[in-house]
C-alpha cells in the first residue's frame, strides 16, 4: 500500500516552480544623485515601500525635483527586495545615488497618495501623507503632479562613500 501511494506521488505531474530570481546582479537604469526631501511617511511605516521625493543635483548645479515609487513584487522571495536605509531619509549630507526606470503605466504607478482626513471624537483633522526629511525644511518642493516619476530598482538605492572608507597609506600615516 506505500509502495503504491509513493509510485502515485512520483508519477503526479509535477507543479512547475518559478525559476529563481536573481540576488546578486549589481542595479540597473538611469542614475540619479540626490537627497529624500519629502516622503510619504504611511507607506513607508506600514509596508517597507516608497513614494518620495529626491531633489537631484545637477553637474552644472542646478537643482531639480523628481518623484521616486519603490514597489516590491509580493511574489518574490523573502529577502530579494532590501529594506530602504534609513540615513537615505535625511535631507541634508553627501548625495546617494538612486537607480531608476521610467514607469510603464504612470497614471497608476506614480499616483499621489491623498491626505489622511481623521475625526477624533468632536475633532476633525488632517494628517498629511507626505512630510518633509529632516535637513529639508526650507526647500521649497513644486506640486507631486508636476514632477516627472521614476521607479526605484531593486537595490537601487546607494549610499554615498564614507568618509572612513578611504584606503590607509602607510606614506601619509592614516
Amino acid at each position: 500500500m506505500k509502495l503504491a501511494l509513493l509510485l502515485g506521488l512520483l508519477l503526479l505531474p509535477q507543479q512547475p516552480t518559478r525559476p529563481p530570481l536573481p540576488n546578486l546582479e549589481a542595479p540597473a537604469g538611469e542614475p540619479l544623485r540626490g537627497r529624500i526631501v519629502l516622503f510619504n511617511w504611511v507607506l513607508q511605516w506600514n509596508s517597507g515601500e516608497g513614494d518620495f521625493v529626491v531633489r537631484v543635483i545637477e553637474k552644472n548645479g542646478e537643482r531639480r525635483y523628481v518623484r521616486v515609487v519603490y514597489v516590491r513584487d509580493p511574489h518574490a522571495p523573502k529577502g530579494y527586495y532590501p529594506p530602504l536605509d534609513p540615513m537615505a531619509f535625511v535631507g541634508k549630507g553627501p548625495p546617494w545615488t538612486f537607480y531608476v526606470v521610467k514607469p510603464e503605466y504612470p497614471k497608476l504607478e506614480c499616483r499621489v497618495q491623498p491626505d489622511y482626513n481623521y475625526q477624533d471624537g468632536n475633532e476633525k483633522g488632517t494628517i498629511p501623507a507626505y512630510i518633509k526629511t529632516p535637513g529639508a525644511e526650507r526647500d521649497e518642493i513644486p506640486a507631486l503632479e508636476s514632477l516627472p516619476c521614476y521607479l526605484l530598482v531593486r537595490k537601487g538605492l546607494v549610499p554615498p562613500p564614507r568618509a572612513d572608507s578611504a584606503v590607509l597609506s602607510p606614506k601619509d600615516g592614516r
